[in-house]
């Protein structure tokens, strides 16, 4: 499948607590999904522009057909009085399946937000793509909320793969197991056969005890 992963608020700021930036967030997040779909053997791409600019852009719709599905990724703020996950999809739209997929994973992160986390709204992006692709704008969790925060900066690759997961299991796609790669050959520096200094080949490196003090050559 070819799936579209643009991050909210691309080339302008979003919502700010502290240090946390929404647009470096979600760039951010956006890429590691399409890491991870394009490692199950899809396509996805994160767009370097703001996808609310191109919607009144004549090749707009072009440009969206050619995607499987869009989800545009964001973060909340609210004062930092609220936390939690949700997601949303254009206004009368019913097929949610995908939608409560993503929500499925993400609950074992954050709480959901209005019974199964997902919700119908009349934002602009929603609405441009409506009935031309399917597509949904997922908020993470609050930016400035500590309690989200930390949960998120921890576990940043694992909830990225869990959206990920989501969407696909969502569209009925079977998980492929990746290996880890094999780890690498220890390295092993040239060493003087005869004078050192020698390094075992974990990486341990051997030194000569003489009376005076400790060498790591012969000499």
């Amino acid at each position: 499948m070819n799936f579209l992963i643009p991050a909210g608020h691309e080339k302008t700021t979003g919502a700010v607590s502290g240090n946390l930036i929404e647009e470096a967030l979600t760039e951010q997040l956006s890429e590691k999904i399409v890491k991870v779909l394009k490692e199950q053997g899809h396509k996805a791409v994160e767009p370097d522009f703001n996808l609310f600019d191109e919607v009144s852009k004549a090749n707009f719709a072009t440009y969206i057909k050619d995607f499987d599905y869009v989800l545009e990724v964001h973060f909340n703020s609210y004062n930092g009085a609220a936390t939690g996950t949700e997601i949303y999809v254009a206004d009368g739209i019913t097929n949610i399946g995908v939608e409560k997929a993503i929500m499925k994973r993400m609950s074992k992160w954050f709480k959901l937000r209005d019974a199964d986390g997902v919700k119908t709204a009349k934002f602009k992006t929603l609405m441009a793509m409506k009935g031309k692709v399917d597509a949904a704008l997922l908020e993470v969790s609050f930016i400035d909320s500590k309690t989200d925060m930390a949960i998120y900066l921890k576990n940043i690759d694992a909830i990225a793969k869990d959206i990920a997961y989501g969407v696909l299991e969502g569209f009925g796609i079977p998980i492929k197991v990746i290996a880890p790669p094999a780890p690498a050959a220890p390295v092993i520096p040239k060493q003087d056969p005869s004078n050192g200094p020698y390094t075992t080949p974990e990486g341990q490196k051997l030194w000569f005890r003489a009376i005076e003090g400790s060498y790591e050559t012969r000499q």
